[in-house]
């Protein structure tokens, strides 16, 4: 019943922050759709655009077809009509020149254009080709970029969200202890140090795996925990991401054989705001088997800081829920998450009932 109690109690907080938002600033408001408009007789059918609608709807796709109420594009979905009256801006997106590197080519993401002097220019390409990248900042600098000074394009640290710029959280693949539906791009990872005396390392292959372990170094100690999880995430869509892992863990110097737990996990919502549900079932040493459920969610409340929630409740008899909620704040590389814990089937609490929780993470990038 505790448990229940204050699982609600994070989730009113969430809601409570997210009405904060609004007011929080990003690294850029204006909410411009970084497309160029030129006239509606430039366009030429069988070219690739992007559209920008007043109701700040975005489309890309091949154009098939236009007369003077509609454009016609053919996208990833089917055939799309896009009323003329509703275009606010579009752009050309030309096919990219076989002699750049890129990783992303997305037009309505921000991409990093590494060049030959050692200069990191991140924008949205508006259109290339054999020649010049031409590329818009943040700020709404537009630049023509020769592409032989260009060694590759890259997805950039920060993203578009909501009318806004925002530095990426790079560990949107985890609350605090549990892992999201979200899964590590191919050939980045982390090194996170947890309460000091667990460190951990995850990386992900093929942007659909992550595999994460750690092991605790916990001074003059004979035995240590160590655990191993892999997590394989099969739908990716723009507002959910659905995995399923197996997590193992034991105790180092001991015949104890371990707990297993398959688990299946999954992330609702955008990069602003978000939960995470989950369910598996752990498998010990006596035979027994439980079932266990996650609840978490994230609030972006500024550039950089999140609030977040964690609760894990478990059915079994002799085990224990508990609830985390704290504060995480990142850059491109770093992060630290700072929470409280407070297990509830603990009873006999004297004073202050939570457990500071730390951890850093710093991110690594092998591409």
């Amino acid at each position: 019943m505790k448990a229940t109690v204050l699982t609600g109690v994070s989730i009113i907080l969430l809601i409570f922050f997210s009405t904060l938002y609004s007011a929080v600033p990003g690294s850029n408001s204006t909410g411009e759709i970084p497309f160029i408009r030129t006239s509606d007789d430039s366009l030429i059918i069988g070219k690739n655009y992007a559209f920008g609608t007043y109701g700040n709807r975005q489309y890309t796709g091949t154009l098939i077809g236009q007369d003077s109420v509609f454009f016609t594009i053919l996208t990833d979905e089917g055939r799309k009509k896009i009323k003329r009256n509703d275009v606010k801006k579009y752009g050309l997106i030309d096919e990219k020149p076989d002699n750049i590197e890129v990783e992303a080519s997305d037009s309505l993401k921000l991409v990093t254009v590494e060049t030959k002097d050692g200069n990191n220019i991140t924008g949205f390409i508006l259109s290339r080709d054999s020649l010049y990248v031409i590329l818009k900042t943040p700020s709404e600098i537009q630049m023509t970029i020769p592409v032989y000074t260009i060694v590759r394009i890259t997805s950039s640290d920060i993203e578009y969200a909501e009318g806004k710029y925002f530095i990426k959280d790079p560990n949107e693949t985890r609350l605090f202890l549990a892992p999201t539906g979200r899964t590590l791009s191919h050939g980045t990872g982390y090194i996170s140090d947890v309460e000091l005396f667990f460190p951990v390392a995850a990386i992900g292959l093929f942007n659909y795996v992550t595999i994460a372990g750690g092991i605790s170094i916990i001074p003059f100690s004979e035995n240590q925990l160590f655990y191993i999880n892999a997590k394989v995430t099969p739908l990716k869509t723009k507002n959910l991401d659905l995995s399923a892992g197996y997590l193992f863990t034991n105790v180092t110097n001991s015949h104890y054989s371990g707990i297993s737990l398959p688990y299946i996990v999954g992330t609702a919502g955008t990069k602003i705001a978000s939960a995470t549900f989950g369910s598996g079932i752990g498998f010990s040493e006596d035979g027994t088997s439980n079932p266990m459920f996650l609840l978490g969610g994230e609030i972006r409340v500024a550039n950089n800081i999140k609030f977040l929630t964690e609760n894990w409740i478990f059915t079994g008899e002799s085990t224990n829920s508990f609830t985390f909620i704290g504060v995480r704040a990142f850059g491109a590389k770093f992060a630290g998450d700072f929470a409280l814990l407070h297990v509830w089937a603990i009873d006999d609490w004297d004073g202050w009932p939570f457990i500071p929780y730390v951890s850093v993470t710093y991110n690594i990038d092998f591409n």
